[in-house]
């Protein structure tokens, strides 16, 4: 059969008629869709959609709460993009991102700390600018929360209300539950997956600098350019990001 998305043709097989749920496929610059390839963007995908169907977010997107976008790097860059360009479809919003937190030791813990309030702080200017609301804070998975903390603190600090979508949330310990990390972070939180037993909610996007372009290095307030030999998935994930968002932002105006 012939599938229309976002204004081209593609060809494919009945079982995957429904362009969010394949899940094996792989978009390319040229609109070929390829089974059974790499399916670390069709996860990302499918995992956003399960974020969108929680009534509260859905409805805050929707209404244009959401002033700002921030999303965490390295791996939270990917979701963070279609989130925002779904967002986007409803409330102009800046898109800023910050790194997660990843420190070995006290001079990491210190350089971060030295930089990461005047972050903040631009951003809360940038929401001030934008006739505020509220912040969507985007990542890829949460474990016991400790790479947002900071984040999240200094926020609160400013008066900063946010909420925060993972595509997974894992762990065992008793910060690691839904309860112990909305408590810790202070905020609320969506998860599209959880599994506090087993690595099953680790999403195909963790840890693939080649789909998100950056990198992170402990103490550090920014991701960096990732070194590349081949540049192909990076940027046929903007395309297949640009697709999944209109086809998103359509469902959401239809509920």
């Amino acid at each position: 059969m012939m599938l229309v998305w976002n204004g081209q043709f593609l060809k494919v097989n009945l079982k995957f008629a429904n362009p969010i749920l394949m899940e094996k496929i792989r978009i390319l610059a040229d609109g070929t869709v390829i089974e059974n390839g790499p399916d670390v963007v069709p996860d990302t995908i499918v995992r956003v959609e399960k974020l969108l169907d929680q009534q509260v977010l859905r409805e805050r997107i929707k209404s244009g709460a959401y002033g700002l976008v921030v999303g965490i790097d390295a791996s939270g860059r990917v979701p963070a993009l279609l989130m925002h360009k779904i967002v986007q479809g409803f409330r102009q919003t800046p898109l800023q991102f910050v790194a997660g937190k990843r420190t070995y030791g006290h001079d990491d813990e210190q350089n971060r700390a030295n930089g990461i309030g005047s972050v903040i702080y631009g951003m809360r200017d940038t929401l001030e600018d934008q006739g505020g609301g509220r912040v969507l804070i985007v990542d890829d998975v949460i474990n016991s929360g400790d790479a947002l903390t900071d984040i999240c603190r200094e926020m609160r600090a400013l008066g900063m209300t946010f909420d925060v979508a993972v595509l997974g949330a894992i762990g065992t310990d008793s910060e690691s539950t839904t309860d112990g990390q909305a408590k810790k972070l202070g905020g609320e939180i969506f998860y599209a997956q959880i599994d506090h037993s087993t690595s099953n909610s680790f999403p195909e996007i963790y840890g693939r600098s080649d789909y998100s372009g950056v990198v992170k290095t402990p103490g550090a307030i920014y991701a960096q350019p990732a070194v590349l030999h081949d540049e192909s998935n990076f940027h046929d994930t903007r395309v297949a990001i640009d697709n999944a968002a209109s086809v998103l932002i359509a469902k959401l105006e239809n509920q």
